[in-house]
């Protein structure tokens, strides 16, 4: 498999579409997973001698995480340390966002000492079998508290609606699309939890040596991302409703409508469409989804 004489004519893609259909052929059902283990193998093998690049995007991705958290929690504290000098009191909002900076924080450490060590950001045929499975039981951890971090983001801006509106109206319906966050969120968690069974099959599914079934993990993320980005979209559209009955200059009214379109626009950017991948170069697809 591993050409001689400097050449290099080896496709990866076309020995592992045969390797699917000598399986399909010798075996009762196509053991794709395993004939890609080897494959990748080879692959590994064959990119070293024909001395090609190692691409690791890793510690970029693992010190833009750092560096964004940094800057995430200091602005969390400079918030929350002038309401402290300013009020002398937090609101609920303020401390949705503080258990939201807690729930953030395993986010990055798992970052730098699970996914960045395993191969976020690498070919999957670098890696080794140990990596690749710690690699997924870290993702699986980081898709958990994707959701609840998600779901606590839109609940501080809810919060925040509830203290500056004081119309019975607008509130009804704040309420009433807080208590639809909180079940979406609780839903989406469930399902992100128990997705495989059992549990470990998540992680240990791309072997192809174990027992196991997952639901449509793509269906899932496409779901969540559908019906978040809604909901973002629905929440820019309650500030936006209220801004005619403001008593501001009209200038002011486009500053502050600007305010929210930025605010909802940027929660909106950073809920991508994450693709739950099962076999194929899934450490480095991964580096495009959030950590």
């Amino acid at each position: 498999m591993v050409p001689s004489g400097g050449g290099c004519p080896f496709s990866f893609s076309r020995w592992a579409n045969a390797a699917c259909l000598i399986a399909a052929r010798t075996h009762d059902g196509p053991k794709c997973d395993v004939q890609l283990t080897v494959g990748a193998a080879t692959k590994n093998v064959t990119d070293q001698t024909c001395g090609v690049p190692v691409r690791d995007r890793g510690v970029a991705y693992d010190d833009t995480s750092t560096i964004l958290a940094v800057i995430s929690c200091t602005t969390v504290a400079v918030r929350l340390a002038f309401k402290l000098i300013a009020t002398r009191s937090l609101s609920s909002d303020d401390y949705v966002v503080l258990v939201l900076v807690l729930i953030a924080m395993p986010s990055v450490v798992i970052t730098h000492y699970g996914t960045a060590p395993n191969g976020v950001g690498r070919d999957i045929w670098t890696l080794t079998p140990k990596q690749i499975t710690d690699f997924l039981f870290y993702f699986y951890i980081m898709a958990i508290l994707y959701f609840v971090q998600v779901m606590m983001v839109k609940l501080s801006l809810l919060l925040f609606y509830l203290r500056i509106f004081p119309g019975q109206a607008v509130r009804r319906v704040l309420w009433g699309t807080l208590i639809f966050t909180v079940l979406f969120g609780f839903v989406f968690l469930i399902l992100a939890i128990f997705q495989c069974s059992p549990v470990s099959f998540f992680w240990t599914h791309w072997d192809g040596e174990h027992s196991g079934k997952c639901q449509d993990l793509n269906a899932i993320a496409w779901a969540n991302a559908g019906i978040s980005i809604a909901l973002d979209v629905w929440m820019l559209a309650i500030p936006l409703a209220q801004l005619k009955g403001l008593n501001l200059h009209w200038k002011k009214k486009i500053g502050v409508a600007l305010m929210f379109c930025v605010g909802t626009l940027y929660v909106i950017y950073s809920s991508p469409l994450p693709v739950f991948p099962t076999i194929g170069n899934l450490t480095a697809i991964s580096l495009l989804s959030p950590a």
